[in-house]
């Protein structure tokens, strides 16, 4: 993938979040999808006696905290200054490339994601996805098929969606196809699924929540006018937290609860994240835009931050993504949820590292994952990339090799 693309993919909104252990009936597409390939992931007897030994800290340039730098200890490999490639790797590809190859190379993916078409699973199974019109922004599978979000608008009058939801059947035939938006938005326990769509005959949305159990059961919908409409996470039960926005109003965040009226979440503009465990809600503040964690109970704020934009928070609730907006690529933070403290941050840029923000992902309740990609070089030309496992001791690892002109996005998670 160039890094036009790359960042045209950033400003559409597409965050991924992996649905890894989900129950929406992934089981049943995969016994009987076509094509099914299995991926060989590190050997057993390799991954155990790698497990002391795969996560690495690559420099104390990388990695500040306000508790100082901290030390490596008792690792096979390590990033060290000699490593590390003089001059500003931002402008030097080669430099970039050393320096990502120079990170340890870490296990696989403990979530699902896709690249190249295929959908990987942790087990390392590699599903084919269905063949479509437009580049996939999102995919999931839901209620015995593939559910993909593809950035294309079959009717080129559609003035509110920027993607096409296509549903389809185990046997990969097309049920259905929709404008709306490429997000999708997942319970904490992956028995629910929400997603938006507009018909641009009656002027109005709709946003969905749907149940795995059996096909065309199970699913709430609720009107949601003349706006466009961005599904962000469950709270309780069937609580959906979502931004809505008007031509020339106020955004707005809404909780929809379906069956009764939506509540607005005061004070904010946008949502990024949910933490139902935790009752929270991240995004940006109306007028000053700062990022702000409020109750989503009773909408207090709980802290904000200035010049910064907050990502989800991890699955335990504990922590929350926030990214710098001093510098392109933009410095990555972990923070406490409840309080704003930095508990860790990293900066790509020193390695010549490039990523999307809406494909940063929680692996689990302690490590990140993202692609890296070689900043410099133009827009057209493909950028060599890899996956990149960032955890709350500071520790950077590859989770992949690393390939030219690979597309990755990870699937929706909590």
């Amino acid at each position: 993938m160039s890094t036009g693309e790359r960042r045209l993919r950033d400003a559409l909104d597409t965050q991924s979040d992996v649905m890894s252990d989900s129950s929406l009936d992934f089981d049943a597409m995969r016994r009987q999808a076509n094509g099914i390939r299995r991926r060989r992931r590190i050997g057993a007897g390799v991954a155990a006696a790698a497990v002391l030994a795969i996560i690495a800290v690559p420099t104390a340039n990388l990695i500040s905290d306000d508790g100082g730098d901290a030390m490596p200890a008792d690792h096979d490999k390590v990033l060290t200054d000699e490593d590390k490639q003089v001059g500003d790797p931002l402008q030097d590809k080669q430099a970039a490339l050393d320096n990502l190859e120079a990170f340890p190379r870490g296990d696989d993916p403990q979530i699902d994601y896709v690249v190249d078409g295929k959908y990987h699973t942790p087990d390392g199974e590699a599903l084919e996805l269905p063949t479509t019109k437009g580049r996939l922004a999102g995919a999931t599978f839901y209620k015995g098929g593939a559910f993909l979000a593809t950035d294309d608008v079959d009717d080129m009058s559609v003035d509110k969606a920027d993607a096409t939801l296509r549903r389809y059947d185990a046997r990969g035939e097309q049920l259905s196809a929709e404008p709306g938006n490429a997000r999708f938005a997942v319970s904490d326990d992956g028995t629910r699924l929400a997603w938006w769509t507009w018909d641009q005959q009656a002027s109005v949305g709709t946003l969905h929540s749907g149940g795995g159990s059996s096909m065309g059961n199970g699913t709430a919908t609720a009107t949601t006018g003349n706006a466009y409409v961005t599904p962000i996470g469950f709270l309780s039960g069937n609580e959906v937290v979502h931004n809505w926005v008007v031509e020339g109003g106020q955004p707005k965040v809404l909780v929809t609860a379906f069956g009764s009226e939506p509540r607005e979440v005061g004070g904010l503009d946008s949502a990024t994240g949910v933490s139902s465990e935790e009752g929270l809600i991240a995004g940006q503040a109306t007028k000053t835009y700062d990022a702000v964690v409020v109750d989503a109970a009773s909408g207090k704020t709980l802290w904000r931050a200035p010049g910064v934009l907050l990502g989800s928070f991890s699955p335990d609730g504990k922590y929350v993504l926030a990214f710098s907006e001093s510098a392109e690529p933009m410095p990555i933070s972990i923070l406490d949820a409840r309080t704003g403290k930095e508990v860790k941050s990293f900066d790509l840029s020193e390695e010549g590292l490039g990523y999307t923000t809406t494909s940063t992902v929680w692996e689990d309740d302690d490590s990140l994952l993202l692609e890296g990609y070689v900043f410099a070089g133009t827009d057209r030309e493909d950028h060599e990339s890899a996956l990149l496992r960032l955890d709350v001791n500071g520790d950077v690892e590859r989770a992949s090799e690393i390939e030219a002109g690979t597309q990755w996005f990870f699937a929706p998670r909590p």
